[in-house]
């Protein structure tokens, strides 16, 4: 996340792991980690995703958010 940090782009985490990280613990197994950025930020978030080695991948049913792909990890 510093990668987005240092580009100036907020973000938050969502999901699975915000749930444990309020939790205080893991309370289950995570395939992926949940990000949001601002609208206008998100051209910029994928060019930093893009230049490190992670390959848009959609899902067809997306709604309201995109995919990422690398070395297997979605």
């Amino acid at each position: 996340m510093s990668r987005l940090e240092d580009a100036g782009i907020a973000y938050w985490l969502f999901g699975g792991w915000a749930v444990d990280f309020y939790a205080g613990s893991v309370t289950r197994r995570h395939d992926d980690v949940d990000i949001a950025v601002w609208l206008e930020d998100v051209s910029r978030a994928a060019e930093l995703l893009t230049r490190d080695g992670w390959r848009h991948a959609p899902d067809d049913d997306e709604d309201g958010g995109t995919g990422y792909e690398r070395d297997g990890v979605r």
